[in-house]
């Protein structure tokens, strides 16, 4: 089959009308059962004319929509996939928060970071207080995550900008944060509680 033949495939396009509109006004091929304040995702595929017929003959023959043999078919293949000596799959790092996933993903030593994640996962590293339950960073803190990391990328570049002038800057801004959402803040920068204590307690 020639390159002129292949055909661009909108799969929303294709299944919208049996995707009904979801509460924050949006209609997706891959059913997002979306609140208001969450946004679907559009899914599209370059796809030859035969494939395109096996989705059709498939959802015709089963009684299906095409969003529904999609969405099984993505489940079915991307089960098989499983990394590391303890086969995890996709289903170990699921999390409905963004970057609770993230962080499980970054606690793989075999998973294949990119760059940019390597970078992630240091920051994180060096403000495991922020991010995880212990040391170790294998646990995400889940309300501490919830509250920071809509604003992860402003907090990285504070540290990039600040660290070697004020090491501890981005940590004091995620500290005001947490601090405004009325969440315990943690020992920022660590020691420093331990530290305020002593000083209270040497008589004059």
């Amino acid at each position: 089959m020639s390159i002129e033949q292949i055909c661009a495939l909108d799969v929303a396009s294709l299944v919208a009308r049996d995707a009904p509109s979801s509460s924050c006004g949006c209609r997706t091929s891959i059913s997002c059962g979306a609140s208001p304040r969450l946004c679907c995702a559009r899914l599209s595929l370059r796809l030859d004319p035969k494939t395109k017929f096996i989705l059709e003959f498939v959802a015709g023959i089963n009684g299906q929509t095409l969003t529904t043999v999609i969405e099984r078919a993505i489940r079915v293949s991307c089960g098989e996939v499983t990394i590391g000596s303890d086969r995890l799959g996709w289903d170990y790092f699921w999390d409905p928060e963004v970057g609770v996933r993230t962080l499980k993903l970054l606690a793989c030593p075999d998973y294949p970071s990119t760059y940019e994640e390597d970078e992630l996962r240091r920051f994180t590293k060096a403000h495991w207080e922020f991010f995880y339950a212990r040391e170790k960073s294998d646990e995400p803190r889940r309300a501490y995550v919830e509250t920071l990391w809509p604003k992860i990328e402003e907090y990285q570049r504070i540290w990039r900008d600040q660290r070697n002038s004020n090491y501890w800057a981005a940590g004091a801004a995620m500290a005001a944060d947490l601090s405004t959402a009325q969440l315990k803040v943690p020992d920022w920068p660590p020691g420093s509680a331990a530290n305020a204590a002593m000083d209270h307690e040497i008589p004059f």
